[in-house]
């Protein structure tokens, strides 16, 4: 193993491992969501400081890009001649751009002979509320606050599961009630759940 993200093979070959490398900055990110309650001593009187919720947006993100490096590692290690419980399995391009939930239901079919993977409950559910809170920042559409049809679609997903926001907010759930440092912890908990509970099912290496 070599330091700061990357990882040598038994030939002496080094890779990039992104997906540890994503979930270090999103652990960066969430200790300044949590610096930043220490600091501010957080009151329904205060507003938080704007670097708050951009150090939340960066973890949520960051959080799920180490899952869509984990899945971009498993589907090509053909190309890198490295083994895997899909042994030498090419994927299209196609098959490649499929959104990241569909990326991992393919690689447990193949490697599980055709199983499903078990998303409806369990770190696979909360993955599940990861991936559309994170579609939701990068794919933000802005709407009427007296009208906040994304901000219901999370708040569905997502009020009982996480800590909400300890700072003075609007009254719409999604993007200022879900922020905080507890909720930033659960999504890079959710991300390396997942991750290594996909591992764990399917024999994939653990690459984080």
């Amino acid at each position: 193993m070599i330091t700061g993200g990357g990882e040598l093979t038994a030939k002496g070959e080094a890779r990039s491992n992104f997906a540890a490398q994503h979930l270090a900055a999103a652990e960066y990110f969430r200790g300044q969501v949590v610096e930043i309650e220490t600091m501010c001593s957080p009151s329904k009187e205060t507003f938080a400081p704007p670097e708050y919720q951009h150090c939340w947006f960066a973890a949520v993100v960051f959080a799920v890009m180490a899952m869509e490096a984990n899945a971009h590692d498993l589907m090509t290690a053909a190309e890198r001649k490295e083994a895997s419980p899909i042994g030498t399995r090419r994927f299209r391009i196609e098959d490649l751009r499929k959104p990241l939930l569909e990326r991992y239901k393919l690689l447990h079919q193949v490697a599980k002979a055709g199983a499903k993977l078990p998303i409806e409950k369990g770190v696979g559910q909360d993955a599940r509320g990861l991936v559309r809170l994170r579609d939701e920042i990068v794919h933000y559409k802005t709407e009427w606050r007296s009208n906040p049809i994304v901000s219901k679609r999370i708040e569905d997903l997502l009020r009982t599961r996480i800590p909400l926001n300890p700072f003075k907010c609007g009254d719409i759930f999604f993007p200022e009630q879900c922020i905080s440092g507890g909720s930033a912890q659960w999504a890079i908990d959710t991300a390396r759940g997942f991750i290594e509970m996909f591992a764990k099912i399917t024999a994939f290496r653990l690459m984080i």
